[in-house]
C-alpha cells in the first residue's frame, strides 16, 4: 500500500496536471507587513525559524544554522521593502535556491497560489536595477526576485 502511494506521488511529479501548463506556482508570504510573492522555483525549503546569532553592525542580519549549514538570514520586510517584519509563532525561514548560503525571514506564510507565466515574466521585468522587489501580479501582491534577494542578503544590501 505505502509502495503504490509513494508510486503516485512520484507520478504526480514528474507529470504536472494539464490545469497548471502556463503557470507557475508562487509562495505568498506576509513580510513588513504586506503581503508579497517568491516563486517556489527560488525556494530550497521553508523551515521554522531556528535559534539565530546577530551579526554585530549589521542591523536585521544574522546567521542560524539550518540542516548542518550556517545560512546568512535577513528581514525579506526590511531587504526588499525597507520596512521591518514583526516576527510572532507563525515566522518562517525560507532558504534560498540561487545560493545556498542565504535565506529570508516572513512574517508568515499564507498559501501557494499559481500565476501565468506571462504575469510572472512582466512583474520580473519590473523594478529599479538591482531591487528584490519587481512588479506587482494581478492580484495586488508584489514578486520578489529570488537571484537579486539571495545576493542582497548575502552584501547586506537593502
Amino acid at each position: 500500500m505505502l509502495l503504490d502511494l509513494r508510486r503516485e506521488y512520484l507520478r504526480s511529479l514528474e507529470t504536472p496536471p494539464d490545469e497548471d501548463a502556463g503557470s507557475e506556482a508562487l509562495l505568498r508570504v506576509r513580510a513588513g507587513g504586506l503581503g508579497l510573492l517568491l516563486r517556489l522555483c527560488d525556494l530550497r525549503e521553508i523551515v521554522r525559524v531556528p535559534e539565530r546569532v546577530p551579526l554585530p553592525g549589521r542591523a536585521g542580519r544574522s546567521l542560524a544554522p539550518v540542516r548542518g549549514r550556517l545560512l546568512a538570514v535577513a528581514d525579506l520586510g526590511a531587504v526588499a521593502l525597507g520596512r521591518a517584519s514583526m516576527f510572532g509563532p507563525k515566522a518562517r525561514l525560507c532558504t534560498l535556491r540561487a545560493d545556498d548560503q542565504a535565506g529570508v525571514l516572513v512574517e508568515s506564510v499564507i498559501d501557494v497560489a499559481r500565476g501565468a507565466d506571462q504575469d510572472v515574466a512582466r512583474a520580473l521585468g519590473e523594478g529599479g536595477p538591482g531591487a528584490a522587489l519587481r512588479g506587482p501580479m494581478p492580484g495586488g501582491e508584489r514578486l520578489v526576485d529570488g537571484a537579486r534577494l539571495a545576493t542582497l542578503v548575502l552584501q547586506g544590501g537593502a
